[in-house]
Parts: structure tokens; C-alpha cells; sequence
């Protein structure tokens, strides 16, 4: 109830000058489908009763309340927990960030997927490292079936199958990223048969678990928060799609930069090797790839949540902290300049009852706000989607170049002497 209450207090205040769908909480009234089947496969047997272990995957859709036959885009939402522990239910980001996305116009979609490992030993080796790909590879798998489904099942959901994109939290941005990338020919060697007994078998392909194969796992775009990648050599040209990172510099779970899963210090080189957050957008920067990264001096794993560690479920006991709040305003920015549906919506070069026009908008380089009356254009502010003022000046003239570094890219709405003017998408 505290969580509810704090998103709907925020989501509240925001944006009270401007009600858009995408950006604004528009739709005071949504709807939830729970616990709809999407696969069926072989999960981890903790109890090692034997290697076919069958279990129903599910997700839940949560929709705007509307009429129409439009279609929406989605947003997939994948839990964090190390691929030991979680579930779509019991993450309070995830239902924050479904709930939140429906109310902005969002088809939001939380999807269970296939966990746990043996840390100590397991697939034909000693240590983390080896089980935890093997949980993975079932992530991988999972989240593509996830996708399959959705696009087979748009209608019912009203969904865009070209503006889906994934949303992941620790292990569920490292099965987001790698979801994009990966192909049956990257297999890891553990998803293989690497031994008898429970938990050892063949794992199969990508499409293994799909009950709907024939679709491919495209998608619009990923958010990846805290996540990672263990191979660069799956970045394939051509597979890529546009990401958002999203990371602390003193994540110890998974590394900013590059280094041991879970390294808390010596003796703790066991795990799995990551190439986090930034590693990952020098990467996507060196091949021209459409990306974006923020980095969040400071902070720890997961820093949106705070407080002591759930060592049983592998987060921290308090959620949101004071930094969901600019977490959520980046996510929403960056969605909404890649989906075009917003992109395409109400975005012109007269504005302010024509006295003033504001060009090129979208801007790539510097943009120009002219007076149309021959007056002097007075009071400039331009402010951010949570109302947080970026650049204000006032000017005396006729008309005034906005250098293009006064901010970073997203969208903004231009305050001309009190009064609101369209918004303004950056996109350098």
C-alpha cells in the first residue's frame, strides 16, 4: 500500500502542466489479466527427482482502461534475483513500473521466467559460473517465448508488435540485453547435455519452449537497468536494437564496468564475468549504435530500493528510494523518443497561438525560437517531464538560438513568458 501510495503522489505531481499520453499519468483507470500461460518447460528441480520437470510459465498484462480498437505499445518487464530467486509477484519494482506504465497509456507485461541453480556445483563443473549460465540460457528462452506469445496474441491486447521493448532488473536486464543477441548458435556449452540425473539435460534451442515458434524476438528497444552482458562476440551487426543503461558505480552484484559477478572481494573470483553498463555502451558507441547511459555515482546494486539485503531473496527490504523518482523520469523519456507513437503525436513547428515559432522540432543541432508579431519574445524557460527547469533566459530580440548542449536528449516543453508551448523532443 506504502509503494501505491508513494507512485500515485508522484505520478500526481508530474507533469500538471502538460497531460500526455506516455508521458503523464493520463489513465486513471487500468486493467490487469493475471497469471496467463505463455510456455510450458522443463524447470530447475530443486528436490532432484528426475530430469523432466514440466511447469506452466506465466505472465500478467496490465492496459490502460479504454475504448477503441488502437494499438498500444508494450513494455515486457523482467524481475531481478540472480536467476536464484523472484517472480513477477513479488518484486515491488516490477509492479511499480506496471502499474505506473499503464496508467501512462503503456500495455505493460510481467512475465515469470524459469530460475534457480546450484551455486556450489552443477553442469559438469564446481562453482556458480556454470549453473548460473545454465539459468540463463532458460531465461533466454523464456523471455523469447514471452515475445513470441505477445505477438501472436497482440489482438487481444491491442498491441503494436513493432514497439515492444524490454524492461529488466539485474538478472532480468542481462536477459533482456542477451534476448536481442543471442542465437542457437551462441549457445553456452553448459545449456548442453553435460551429464545424467536431474538438471543435466539438453536445455534445446531458443525456440525449445515457444508455443508459438515462428515469430522472431525483435523489439523495439531494451532498458537495462544494473545490467550486463557475458560475451561481446554475440553483438552481432545488424541484431541490435536501441538501449538505455542504467548503472551504480559501486555495484558489487554486477559490475559498471567489467569484473566478477557478486565481488565482494578476495576469494569471491568464482562467479561469472561481466561486462556491465558502460562497458557496454563504449561498446554499442564504437559500432555507431543507437544508445544511451546513465551513471549513478555512488550508488549500489539496485539503488532505487535501499536498506538491508534479503539475503533469501536477494534484495533490499525497502522499495522505492528517493532515487526512483529520477530513474522513472529517464525510463519514460527514453521510451516515449522510441516509441512512435509519441514521437509522431502533436509535435509541430507553430506554437503559442502562432506568435512564436520554435524550429526545428524535432531538434538534432540547435534549435531557433522566433517571434511571428515582430515583438520581443520576453520570459524563455524550458523544463524537463517532471517540471525540473533545464535553461531560462530572457530575451529582448525577435528571435534566439538555443544551443543544442543546454541539455541531454529527451523531451522537454518551451515556458514562453508563463505560458506553455509545445513540447520539444531532442534527439542529438
Amino acid at each position: 500500500m506504502k509503494l501505491f501510495l508513494f507512485s500515485a503522489i508522484m505520478l500526481l505531481c508530474m507533469l500538471s502542466f502538460a497531460q500526455e499520453r506516455y508521458v503523464s499519468r493520463v489513465f486513471e483507470e487500468t486493467q490487469t489479466i493475471t497469471n496467463v500461460t505463455y510456455s510450458n518447460a522443463d524447470s530447475w528441480d530443486a528436490l532432484l527427482n528426475g530430469v523432466d520437470y514440466p511447469q506452466d510459465i506465466k505472465l500478467d498484462v496490465y492496459m490502460p482502461d479504454e475504448q477503441g480498437d488502437n494499438l498500444r505499445p508494450a513494455v515486457i518487464c523482467l524481475f531481478g534475483g540472480a536467476f536464484l530467486a523472484g517472480s513477477k509477484d513479488m518484486r515491488p519494482d516490477i509492479l511499480a513500473w506496471c502499474d505506473s506504465l499503464s496508467h501512462f497509456g503503456y500495455v505493460a507485461v510481467a512475465i515469470n521466467y524459469r530460475i534457480g541453480f546450484n551455486p556450489a556445483t552443477t553442469a559438469g563443473g564446481l562453482g556458480p559460473a556454470h549453473g548460473m549460465k545454465r539459468a540463463a540460457w532458460r531465461a533466454i528462452q523464456d523471455c523469447n517465448s514471452a515475445i513470441d506469445f505477445i505477438k501472436e496474441k497482440y489482438e487481444d491486447y491491442r498491441i503494436d508488435t513493432n514497439q515492444i521493448f524490454l524492461l529488466g532488473n539485474s538478472a532480468g536486464s542481462i536477459t533482456a540485453i542477451n534476448t536481442v543477441f543471442m542465437g542457437d548458435d551462441e549457445r553456452y556449452e553448459e545449456s548442453y547435455d553435460v551429464g545424467t540425473g536431474a538438471n543435466n539435460d539438453d536445455l534445446g534451442d531458443l525456440n525449445a519452449e515457444s508455443f508459438f515458434p515462428e515469430h522472431t524476438n525483435r523489439v523495439a528497444g531494451v532498458v537495462g537497468l544494473w545490467g550486463a552482458t557475458m560475451d561481446f562476440s554475440w553483438f552481432d551487426e545488424g541484431e541490435q536494437v536501441p538501449m538505455l543503461f542504467i548503472h551504480g558505480d559501486e555495484d558489487e552484484i554486477v559490475p559498471y564496468d567489467e569484473g566478477m559477478a557478486f565481488n565482494f572481494g578476495d576469494g569471491t573470483d568464482i562467479n561469472i564475468y561481466l561486462y556491465g553498463s558502460l562497458k557496454m555502451h563504449e561498446y554499442f558507441d564504437q559500432q555507431g549504435w543507437d544508445n544511451e547511459f546513465h551513471l549513478y555515482p555512488g550508488q549500489p546494486h539496485a539503488f532505487y530500493s535501499c536498506g538491508d539485503m534479503n539475503l533469501v531473496e536477494l534484495e533490499r527490504e525497502n522499495f522505492p528510494c528517493e532515487q526512483w523518482e529520477p530513474v522513472f523520469n529517464q525510463v519514460i523519456t527514453w521510451l516515449s523518443l522510441h516509441n512512435t507513437y509519441y514521437q509522431t503525436s502533436d509535435v509541430r513547428n507553430n506554437t503559442l497561438n502562432n506568435n512564436v515559432s520554435i524550429y526545428p522540432n524535432p531538434v538534432k543541432g540547435n534549435c531557433f525560437i522566433e517571434s511571428r508579431d515582430q515583438k520581443e519574445i520576453g520570459k524563455i524557460k524550458i523544463v524537463d517531464i517532471s517540471g525540473r527547469t533545464v535553461f531560462e533566459t530572457f530575451c529582448t530580440g525577435q528571435k534566439i538560438e538555443i544551443p543544442s548542449d543546454m541539455t541531454a536528449n529527451g523531451i522537454y516543453y518551451v515556458i514562453i513568458n508563463g505560458k506553455t508551448a509545445e513540447k520539444l523532443l531532442i534527439c542529438n
